[in-house]
């Protein structure tokens, strides 16, 4: 059946036609705010082109209900957008961006600057994506993610309601990471995969202890890690 123009939507009731416009509202996409480490903007290539919702645009009573959700962050120099749906949009953070000089201790994440997020924003946030390539740390994301990734679990006290964090590990279609690994580990017969999870699940149980130090109330986010093939990210 041919697509057909419904010309009396403004015709139906209020109610009716804001429920409409929030089934319209896209689900969640990957937003990369630019980091502001020092005062000083950390390059990346460029992302995935997730756009601003169009809903954006359509005119002013779509508009109002968009704004309902989302919230706009010039500041935040995301590439291809402004607004944020801090419930459910993941906020994408580079792994080899995140230098773990200076972020061994929670206490130094109390500057804003360091995110360019503020905490008002922070603890708004709900979803976080990690990504580490598995080319860093001399051809090892295991240290790489060890140290950055300990690092960055204590900034999260900051991030106070966080509900997930996804770890990626960008893995190079032409050299698989065990390729890497197995020569200097000949003793280990597991996989990738598995290694890393149990790195991480110390790393998770450190962060832990952590913020139970830091802040009794403070409630360790759920966190899964996920083999990403090279240019397969979205």
């Amino acid at each position: 059946m041919a697509a057909t123009t419904f010309h009396r939507f403004s015709e139906l009731p209020a109610e009716l036609r804001d429920e409409i416009w929030e089934l319209a509202l896209p689900g969640p996409a990957r937003r990369h705010p630019e980091l502001m480490l020092g005062r000083v903007v950390v390059l990346r290539s460029p992302p995935p082109q997730t756009r601003d919702p169009a809903m954006l645009q359509v005119n002013r009573e779509s508009r109002a209900i968009a704004m309902r959700f989302y919230n706009m962050r010039d500041h935040y120099n995301c590439p291809y957008g402004k607004f944020f749906n801090f419930e459910v949009d993941n906020f994408y953070f580079a792994g080899k961006d995140l230098p773990s000089t200076g972020w061994t201790i929670p206490e130094y994440s109390i500057f804003e600057e360091e995110y360019n997020i503020s905490m008002a924003d922070r603890r708004k946030i709900k979803n976080i994506i990690l990504a580490f390539p598995w080319s860093f740390a001399s051809g090892s994301p295991f240290i790489f993610v060890r140290k950055t990734g300990q690092a960055f679990f204590q900034s999260l006290v900051t991030f106070e309601n966080v509900k997930a964090v996804t770890i990626e590990i960008w893995q190079d279609d032409a050299l698989d990471i065990m390729d890497i690994m197995a020569p200097r580990m000949p003793e280990l017969n597991v996989s990738t995969n598995r290694m890393l999870r149990e790195r991480l699940g110390h790393v998770v149980q450190f962060i832990s202890r952590c913020g139970d130090g830091i802040r009794p109330d403070w409630k360790a986010p759920e966190w899964r890690i996920q083999m990403v093939q090279a240019g397969n990210e979205t």
